[in-house]
């Protein structure tokens, strides 16, 4: 091996190289899907964290309408507010995250 040799970078001393990933360059130009990766990745991290943000905003709304209606039902009838409350807020939880668990088991058919 020359000096030459060593000097000259290979794919795989690129930090964050992956062996499927074609090396940049070659007898074909420049690899144009260099970075794709990154840039998947990048979108994928940034999906999952909309996910928990809807996520904690459907519980908050769950929570908040079932505190609303729980208040306006304990004023008028004998029921307690936090039982009723406590109920309110599993239902609206519950049955539309039941219905889309329903809907994509549906879709994985």
């Amino acid at each position: 091996m020359s000096a030459g040799d060593r000097d000259e970078e290979r794919p795989g001393d690129r930090p964050g190289w992956r062996p499927d990933e074609p090396p940049e360059g070659g007898p074909q130009g420049p690899n144009p899907y260099a970075g794709t990766r990154e840039e998947l990745d990048r979108a994928i991290r940034r999906l999952d964290a909309l996910e928990w943000i809807i996520l904690f905003a459907a519980v908050g709304f769950a929570l908040g309408g079932g505190a609303l209606v729980a208040w306006m039902l304990s004023a008028g009838t004998g029921l307690g507010f936090r039982s009723t409350w406590i109920v309110l807020s599993l239902l609206l939880l519950v049955i539309p995250g039941g219905i889309v668990f329903l809907k994509e088991r549906g879709r994985g058919k």
